[in-house]
This record gives structure tokens, sequence and C-alpha cells, in this order.
């Protein structure tokens, strides 16, 4: 069962409380919770919001990053390594994200395929995207 109180709130608030329990047929305290509810939905977490289109850009370019180095890991040929640097330079460009290490990575894999130039690509890879939503986040705060 809950456990009620009592609040001191100006007269013209209760009478709209009061008025829109009549009109919804429900309790004061409901009204009040429901009306919470929508501030912390639309006010507090508007921010979280704010990030939508961001993140939604963001995630083209890792899309894109992402078929970039498979096509490049697959097949490590000037042709792809300059499609890759391409891919990389529209990313700081327009999203304002400096990877280049990822390239310095492609090169080395490029000039000895090796396991563990491979592991360094995918963690320079892995390492890009990162550093991509997190730039998304920080411009927001």
């Amino acid at each position: 069962m809950p456990k009620w109180t009592t609040i001191r709130i100006p007269v013209e608030l209760k009478d709209k409380i009061e008025e829109l329990s009549r009109k919804r047929n429900q309790a004061y305290w409901k009204i009040i919770q429901e009306a919470i509810a929508w501030y912390q939905s639309n006010v507090l977490e508007t921010r979280n919001r704010e990030l939508i289109p961001d993140i939604d850009k963001v995630s083209w370019y890792i899309i894109k990053l992402s078929y970039s180095v498979s096509k490049f890991k697959d097949k490590p040929d000037q042709e792809n390594y300059q499609w890759l640097e391409k891919t990389i330079l529209q990313i700081k460009e327009r999203l304002g994200v400096n990877i280049d290490y990822l390239l310095k990575s492609a090169r080395s894999y490029q000039l000895e395929q090796t396991k563990e130039n491979l592991i360094e690509l995918w963690m320079s890879w892995k390492m890009a995207v990162i550093d991509m939503f997190y730039h998304a986040y920080l411009k927001k705060q």
C-alpha cells in the first residue's frame, strides 16, 4: 500500500490537476505521475534524441569504412588502398575524425600479409569505429 503525503502547490495548478482528473477520470496522483513521466522523456532525455542525426551519419561512414577495409583485406592492392585512403579522408573532412593510423596499419598489411599485420589492421579498424562514435557523442556535450 502506498504511503501518502501532502504537498503545497499554487491554487491554479491544483485547479488544472483537478480539471484533468475529471476529464480523464483519473486520480490526481496519476495525472502528476504521467506529467512527470512526460517531462522526463520529452525534456530531460532530449539530449539523447539530438544525437540521432549524428549517429545516423556516423553509422553510414562506419559501413563505408567497413566495406573499404574488408575489400582491402581481401585484396591489398594499390587500388583498394586508394579506396580506403579516400574513405578515411572523407571521414576526416565530413566528421572531423582523424583516423590516419588506420592507413598506417593498412600499409603494413599491404607490404606484408602476416597474421600480426592483419590483427593490427583489425584493431585499428575497431579503434576507428570507437573514435567516430566517441567524436559524435562529444560534439553534443
